[in-house]
């Protein structure tokens, strides 16, 4: 921008930016450092903030910005490490990707509903966010978006979001509230991993696939409502969820994948519907005080360690019959072995306690 005109005022430290159109990398960020700015003014005429206009002003606290201004470029706030207060204007329509990255004193922040699209890892490693409004009119919470802002406590999802996208809320160690859209489609993978303040969840009906370790090292996360429509519960979903007792998993579910429930070591029962084939390697690895499972007879194939010391297992409740359990491989199980055989379950069935080393061929891994 050539018209630029920049005032300093050296005993309040402030700096006041004059012009049209966009402000751009290397205009002021020297100027900040330099005199080593604390409040920045920005007058009416400026569009848009470029990428990287403020990248690591680490001495400016407050920005203020005018309602001409539409947009964010990339990176554009990157590592201003004591801005603690900006108000967005409601003439800005879009948010660059890292536009806030490492803000870490960051408090709070709106975003108007005149945005539209954020891009990705806007507020990631802003450390102290402890909350956040989110625009009505957005339809993606992206990749990263809250990765590592360890502060934050709740969040509400606007209802107008269908997709949060791998690691939005990656690491969000005290998140303890979160509610999420009647009409979510889409939940990314590892997108809830290491939230390990947060309690119980809802899954909405428009959900189908829980992503690969989406709620993995959740240390404190006791109840889960999974979707009636689920239909894939993949790797690694729930591992590391150190606190959960119990879990409904919907008849719609007809793929449970390797790692699902594994090191879930407060897991006392489950019970699998109808519809599930396999139980992948790893499945229930680690979950030390699994005591019973419900097994449907339309399993054919238990993977090598799929139980993999889960020493409290004593009780499998099979809807099939004796014949159709022991055509199964159970091969690396030795506590499914050792576990008592309820057959015929919802049948009026019997019960068998096995001494079983059944060997078939090497089970297909999942």
């Amino acid at each position: 921008m050539s018209n630029l005109t920049c005032t300093i005022d050296l005993v309040n430290s402030v700096l006041t930016v004059s012009g049209s159109g966009a402000l751009e990398q290397n205009e002021i960020d020297s100027i900040i450092i330099e005199k080593d700015i604390k409040t920045v003014v920005i007058n009416d005429g400026i569009t848009c903030i470029d990428e990287f206009a403020f990248r690591h002003c680490s001495s400016v606290t407050s920005i203020v910005l005018p309602d001409s201004v539409t947009s964010f470029g990339d990176y554009a706030f990157w590592g201003c490490t004591n801005l603690t207060n900006i108000t967005i204007p409601n003439s800005v329509t879009s948010i660059g990707h890292s536009t806030f990255l490492e803000c870490t004193s960051l408090l709070n922040i709106s975003i108007p509903n005149s945005v539209t699209s954020m891009g990705d890892y806007v507020f990631s490693k802003c450390i102290s966010l402890k909350s956040i409004k989110l625009s009505d009119n957005l339809t993606s919470i992206n990749t990263g978006t809250f990765e590592g802002c360890i502060t934050l406590t709740d969040i509400v999802i606007p209802n107008n979001v269908t997709t949060i996208e791998h690691k939005a809320f990656a690491g969000c160690v005290n998140l303890a509230s979160i509610i999420l859209p009647d009409d979510l489609t889409t939940i990314g993978e590892w997108a809830f991993i290491g939230c390990n303040s947060l309690t119980g969840i809802t899954i909405p009906n428009s959900v189908t696939t829980i992503c690969k370790g989406t709620f993995s090292a959740c240390a404190s996360l006791t109840s889960i409502k999974l979707s009636e429509n689920l239909i894939e519960i993949c790797s690694l979903t729930f591992s590391n969820c150190s606190s959960l007792i119990d879990i409904t998993i919907p008849k719609s579910v007809t793929t449970i994948e390797s790692g699902a429930f594994m090191d879930c070591t407060s897991l006392i029962s489950i019970k699998l519907p109808e519809n599930v084939d396999r139980i992948c390697i790893l499945s229930f690895a680690e979950c030390t005080n699994l005591a019973s499972i419900t097994i449907p007879s339309s399993v054919t194939d238990i993977s090598f360690n799929a139980f993999k010391n889960c020493g409290a297992l004593k009780d499998v409740y099979y809807s099939g019959t004796k014949e159709q359990w022991e055509f199964i491989d159970i091969e690396g199980n030795d506590y499914l072995k050792k576990a008592t055989i309820h057959y015929n379950q919802g049948n009026g069935g019997s019960e068998f306690a096995p001494a079983r080393d059944h060997v078939g061929m090497e089970p297909e891994k999942c």
